[in-house]
């Protein structure tokens, strides 16, 4: 699995709006958390975020203004859209494993799903991921 987390393209919607994505202290750094944020993009499209922390989460309040921006961006494929927010959130809260799910719909179905996953050398927790 790389390890190197995801290059946004370069002067990309990515490095407009990561700002946007604000954080706080992890409240339980020591425990094995998993957190989900999920987000509608446009009319079309679905993100699903999650993460285990190790020293930051995201705030839900930066998430949402992160989304809304991500909504003002051009869209392209559902693949440079995954890899540009993976980028973003490994940038701003470097988890200890991450994965970035944006699925494409039309007519109230799934047509296109892409999926980006990452996580810090070395860490490699398998029990977390039972129930996933």
């Amino acid at each position: 699995m790389n390890t190197t987390p995801p290059t946004p393209p370069e002067g990309g919607a990515a490095t407009a709006v990561r700002h946007l994505l604000t954080t706080a202290p992890a409240p339980a750094p020591g425990l094995v958390t998993i957190v989900t944020l999920s987000a509608q993009l446009n009319n079309t499209m679905a993100l699903a975020v999650s993460y285990v922390p190790d020293q930051l989460v995201m705030t839900r309040t930066g998430f949402d203004a992160y989304a809304a921006a991500r909504n003002r961006a051009p869209f392209t494929t559902p693949e440079a859209i995954a890899a540009d927010i993976a980028a973003d959130v490994s940038n701003e809260l470097v988890p200890k494993w991450l994965r970035v799910t944006v699925n494409s719909q039309s007519g109230g179905v799934v047509n296109h799903s892409v999926t980006v996953e990452d996580r810090q050398p070395g860490w490699d927790h398998l029990s977390v991921f039972k129930n996933l």
